[in-house]
């Protein structure tokens, strides 16, 4: 069974200059939940054979799996406790904003996309949503944002404007309670 998904909330809901919190968010909901640890969480995910990942975009947050047509129902569940119950631990903020801090780092050494930037800088004003922030402008950014500005982006997710599309090897009515119980109706 193969699942696809969104809620409400991404970059188009933040301010500009905090723009990096839904992806910082997204690679962090299945970091730990206020009921389950991380290795708890990936554990039960790899011992069903269960993929799972988060994504965020300008206006939604993205997910998306795999899994058995028995295993959906715990898919769902999952999917819903880490969109409202996310904890994003200290140590886990800390290692995604080195991971986003190192990406900059080696845009710093792509003359291409140096000159993107420059190019959008010419050509919009700050306001814009085509103008891009400088690398150092974004490093700023990043070092600024700590654990409860993820929670409170974390705090608007949910079962808001929940679109999910499930494929495979199920039922249609069953599907539909399984998403009902998860998330609600």
């Amino acid at each position: 069974v193969a699942i696809e998904g969104s809620v409400v909330g991404g970059s188009k809901h933040v301010p500009r200059h905090w723009d990096i919190i839904p992806g910082l968010s997204a690679d962090l909901l299945y970091a730990g939940t206020r009921k389950k640890k991380k290795e708890v969480i990936s554990g039960a995910l790899a011992d069903r054979g269960i993929s799972l990942s988060f994504s965020a975009g300008g206006d939604r947050t993205f997910f998306s799996g795999q899994c058995l047509p028995e295993d959906l129902p715990f898919l769902l569940f999952t999917i819903a406790e880490c969109l409202s119950e996310a904890s994003f631990p200290k140590v886990e903020v800390e290692a995604a904003k080195a991971r986003a801090l190192g990406a900059l780092a080696e845009l710093k050494t792509n003359t291409n996309a140096q000159a993107g930037i420059a190019l959008v800088r010419l050509l919009y004003d700050a306001e814009h949503p085509n103008f891009s922030r400088t690398i150092e402008e974004e490093e700023a950014s990043i070092r600024k944002i700590d654990r409860q500005h993820l929670i409170d982006f974390r705090r608007g997710l949910g079962s808001e404007g929940l679109v999910l599309a499930v494929t495979g090897d199920v039922n249609a009515g069953t599907v539909r309670k399984a998403a009902e119980k998860a998330f609600g109706k």
